[in-house]
Formats: structure tokens, C-alpha cells, sequence
């Protein structure tokens, strides 16, 4: 996901970039950069309320006898909800602990060549 948010980033960087020649026909309009940044904010606003378990929306908790006490399943139906298929969605959480350093952590999930 670190990878992901970094390549958003850039993406971002490069359509508010006023070096972007106006002469080059193939380039978007600074309206054109404007509405492109307003869907990618939409989609990732929709992304994230579609997976947080927030009171918006009702999610059931799942029990199962076999899951761990630090392991979360939830399920919510999404019916009519524009911009997210109808069907089921599921959630899974679970944390662990890793006897390293935060920084060596972050260091393995952002360098792709480490994993």
C-alpha cells in the first residue's frame, strides 16, 4: 500500500505540474487536471468508507469458534449504496507483533526488492 500511495503521489505531482507545455494538444487542461484529481479523490474516499468499519454503516461481526481473540471478521451488505457494486463486503483485521524496529519494519514494506 506504501508503494501504491507513493505512486498516487506522483501521479498527483505530475498532473499539477505547470511545466506540462499548453502547445502539447495530447495534455489535459488545468480544468481538465482539476476534474481528474476530484475522481481520483472520490475514488479513494469511496475505497476507504467502503472498507472502515465506521457507524455510517452497519457491519455484523462474524463468529467463528476457530478465529483468535486479536483476529476481526465483519461483514455489511451494501444494497443501494452509488459507486460500490451491490453484494456482501467483508472485512478481516488482525495485528502482530514483529520483533523489529519500526523503521526496519517500514523500510522491508516500502522497498519492493527487500520482500
Amino acid at each position: 500500500w506504501i508503494a501504491t500511495l507513493q505512486r498516487q503521489c506522483e501521479g498527483l505531482a505530475i498532473l499539477m505540474s505547470s511545466s506540462i507545455s499548453s502547445d502539447d494538444h495530447t495534455a489535459l487542461s488545468q480544468a481538465g487536471r482539476r476534474s481528474m484529481l476530484k475522481l481520483a479523490q472520490r475514488m479513494t474516499n469511496n475505497f476507504c468508507s467502503g472498507v472502515c468499519a465506521s457507524s455510517a454503516r452497519k457491519w455484523d461481526s462474524l463468529q467463528m469458534g476457530t478465529l483468535s481473540d486479536d483476529m476481526r471478521v465483519m461483514t455489511r451488505k451494501n444494497v443501494d449504496d452509488p459507486g460500490e457494486p451491490p453484494g456482501i463486503v467483508l472485512s478481516a483485521a488482525t495485528s502482530v507483533w514483529m520483533p523489529v524496529s519500526r523503521q526496519r519494519l517500514f523500510d522491508f514494506l516500502r522497498d519492493e526488492r527487500l520482500r
